[in-house]
């Protein structure tokens, strides 16, 4: 699991944080062994589903170190990239909305992205609300723990969207991670 880099919110930023302050990038430790001797170990490059200049995808440089106790290597994200997962956590926090407000996947999807030719599909939206349910123990007690306000509201529904009142979905999840 690559650490995340919180108030990261698009590329633009990224890139820019990148060019004054790559050591930002850099963890205190490594993730497998724990040890403080990481080196910069180059970039590997992500694609990942953004606007940049009407480019429906582009590759985003992500920092990664290597561990010269363990030989192991680990990166570190900018918040606004999902880790393991193609769409930004911004396309999600959208679909998120829709659900939550009472649509079906269906009418999300349509309503969305049916005439976007790199949209989701309607298969991974039912996914990411399948994730998003499955994971709500973990992740309400997470943000509970640092937001106890959002404690409150105990339904799945309701929860989200006290939480996403609060705080934009990529920065919930960087908590949560």
């Amino acid at each position: 699991m690559p650490f995340i880099l919180s108030d990261i919110a698009d590329v633009n930023q990224h890139f820019s944080r990148l060019r004054t302050d790559r050591a930002a990038y850099k963890p205190d430790h490594c993730i497998h062994c724990k040890a403080s001797r990481l080196w910069c170990h180059g970039a590997y490059v992500r694609k990942a589903g953004c606007e940049i200049e009407g480019a429906p995808s582009c590759s985003i440089p992500i920092p990664r170190f290597f561990c010269s106790c363990c030989g192991r290597t680990c990166s570190t994200l900018p918040e606004f990239i999902a880790p393991r997962r193609w769409y930004h956590w911004a396309t999600q926090q959208l679909v998120l909305l829709w659900l939550i407000a009472g649509a079906t996947l269906l009418d999300t999807w349509s309503s969305l992205f049916d005439r976007q030719p790199r949209g989701p599909s309607l298969a991974t939206i039912q996914r990411w609300h399948q994730q998003f349910q499955n994971d709500y123990d973990q992740h309400r007690f997470h943000l509970c723990s640092q937001f106890p306000d959002l404690g409150r509201n105990a339904q799945f529904t309701d929860f989200w969207q006290a939480c996403l009142k609060k705080m934009p979905l990529a920065s919930a999840m960087a908590i949560v991670h």
